[in-house]
């Protein structure tokens, strides 16, 4: 779980990291990075100071903000490149090393006259005179400190700075847009996340004897502020819970299953790794294979106060809902505890809750545990309903 980090002189690990799909960083050569912590940069440069939903909240402070950054520093795709974009629309941070607590930066070609690179800089830091600049060898390579990478156009020279010079904006306001709404996100709300604010238990994945719990550890809580504009948004014409029930769980299912994207198939047929996320990191991402899309709509449906279960089937995770009004033709539908409950597929674009069939999709016999993620004491036996504990 990516998880607030101790302050960043503590981070000694090594860590290489790979992108995702149709993001492209510029090459970096191995020939100095053997112990070398390379990372995206996510900036602590955004609070929100005069949204309603945040009237009253104290800014976040810079240890926090500091935290925040280099825990998503570690975990590039927890954010994403929208994320990184909107901090450095024209830089790319490509490198941070936490030995010398320094931020590395790299600009195309077509702006590394001293002239351009220096005023693009200027809009990122405190001092350009704490800024040092690459130089260029024989063989084409860029450097400067402990970085090195190929020339290219979009890497026609590249600095590094201190963290602490790094100008701070703490009106700014991170948006992601979908097809129905916009996502914000403030960077308090993102180190609360990161400190588990809204989970309903704290776990480290280690102590799990069954890795299929992780899963509801991701889930955010009721009140969660991000998801709750975000929920209101999508469902501000369907303002009656009782009587619009159905239409209003459909209208969430049909934002996560179609405008959250699964990850894209190589020519192999093999899709990246898509490591578990925090809803609101899937939505800084804009994509998520099945288990996180499942996270997310558990996560919205937690907004509304609705009831829900995690269907566990082997290593496969999906939701289901009690019935009430909604259809049943599909036959995606299962008893337990004497109520009828009927599967949401949020992995498939456009599913119509007990109207789409899958085939092949699971029965009731085929499934492993149910998990409710409020309750910490462990999974449910589908059959003899009676707990199996997580540890």
């Amino acid at each position: 779980m990516l998880r607030q980090p101790k302050p960043l002189s503590v981070h000694k690990q090594n860590f290489i990291f790979s992108h995702h799909n149709n993001y492209q960083r510029p090459k970096i050569s191995q020939m100095t990075f053997n112990k070398l912590l390379l990372a995206p940069l996510l900036a602590f440069t955004f609070v929100f100071s005069s949204c309603e939903y945040f009237m009253g909240k104290p800014d976040i402070t810079l240890e926090e903000a500091r935290n925040t950054l280099v825990a998503y520093l570690m975990y590039r795709q927890h954010g994403g490149e929208n994320f990184e974009k909107q901090l450095y629309p024209d830089a790319n941070p490509v490198m941070f090393d936490p030995r010398d607590q320094v931020i590395y930066f790299a600009l195309p070609i077509a702006m590394c006259d001293e002239g351009t690179k220096k005023t693009t800089m200027q809009k990122y830091v405190d001092s350009l005179e704490k800024v040092t600049w690459s130089g260029r060898n024989r063989n084409n390579i860029v450097g400067v400190g402990r970085y090195r990478a190929y020339l290219s156009e979009d890497l026609g020279c590249a600095c590094h700075t201190p963290v602490s010079n790094l100008t701070i904006d703490t009106a700014k306001i991170l948006h992601f847009p979908y097809t129905n709404a916009t996502y914000t996100i403030t960077l308090r709300e993102l180190a609360e996340n990161l400190d588990n604010r809204y989970s309903y238990f704290l776990t480290e994945p280690s102590t799990l004897q069954n890795s299929m719990a992780y899963y509801g550890t991701l889930v955010a809580m009721k009140e969660e502020p991000s998801l709750t504009r975000l929920v209101d948004t999508l469902l501000q014409n369907l303002m009656d819970e009782e009587k619009q029930r159905e239409e209003r769980i459909q209208k969430l299912l049909d934002f996560v299953s179609n405008d959250i994207h699964s990850p894209a198939v190589n020519e192999n047929g093999f899709a990246p790794v898509d490591p578990p996320r925090r809803s609101t990191e899937t939505l800084m991402f804009g994509k998520g294979a099945g288990e996180n899309k499942s996270i997310l709509f558990a996560s919205l449906l937690e907004q509304i106060g609705e009831e829900y279960l995690f269907v566990i089937v082997d290593s496969d995770l999906s939701v289901a809902i009690p019935r009430g009004n909604f259809p049943k033709s599909n036959g995606h539908i299962f008893k337990w505890r004497d109520r009828e409950w009927v599967s949401c597929e949020p992995s498939i674009p456009g599913f119509k809750i007990g109207i789409d069939y899958i085939p092949d999709y699971y029965t009731f016999a085929e499934i492993t545990w149910l998990q409710r993620p409020s309750d910490p004491r462990g999974f449910y036996d589908p059959r003899s309903g009676k707990i199996v504990p997580f540890y």
